[in-house]
Formats: C-alpha cells, structure tokens, sequence
C-alpha cells in the first residue's frame, strides 16, 4: 500500500500514534487479541476502563452535542456529552482521524 492510498483518518491514526504504512496488514486474530486487551468483543469496545491502549478521538467528536459509544459489550450503547471523553486518562485529540461520510 502507497501513502497516497490511505484513507485520510488512516494516516491520521497513524501519523497519530507514529506507524509507518507497511504495518497495517491485518492480524488475523484481531477480535481475540481486541478481547484479551479491553476484556470486550468488537462491535461493543468503549473506552471507559480500558488502560491498555491510547484513545485517539478526532477532534470532530468534540465539536459534537452528543455521541452514541460502545457501552462494553454489541448490545449496550452510552449516549453521552463528548467533553466527557476528555476527562479519560490518556486521551489524545487528533484532527482529521476521521473521515465524514459520503
């Protein structure tokens, strides 16, 4: 994959947390090594408890007056005031992690 083909909030995320291009192939027991480092499956991952990894939140979600999150598992949802993410330990705000939807 060439830079210029990554998404922008992929090179976001990237640039973000300092990983090269190369490194994206997928592992393919993702959604085991996503549950055995947050204790959640995929599609139910929030950040609220999870120390071991960063949270990068684009900073568009800030700028929004609620957001739904993953409340820990596929069928709980948080609706919340953004702000308070800022509040989680370790948070880092990246402008352009995201891309709009067409």
């Amino acid at each position: 994959m060439n830079p210029g083909e990554l998404d922008p909030g992929v090179a976001a995320a990237l640039a973000a947390v300092g990983v090269r291009h190369e490194v994206l192939a997928c592992d393919p027991d993702y959604a085991d090594t996503t549950r055995q480092l947050t204790g959640m499956m995929i599609g139910g991952v929030t950040p609220f408890g999870v120390t071991t990894a960063p949270l990068y939140l684009d900073a568009a979600v800030v700028r929004q007056p609620r957001v739904v999150m993953g409340g820990g598992n596929r069928s709980s949802k948080v609706l919340l005031d953004p702000q308070e993410l800022l509040k989680l330990p370790g948070v880092r705000v990246v402008e352009g992690l995201a891309t709009a939807a067409p």
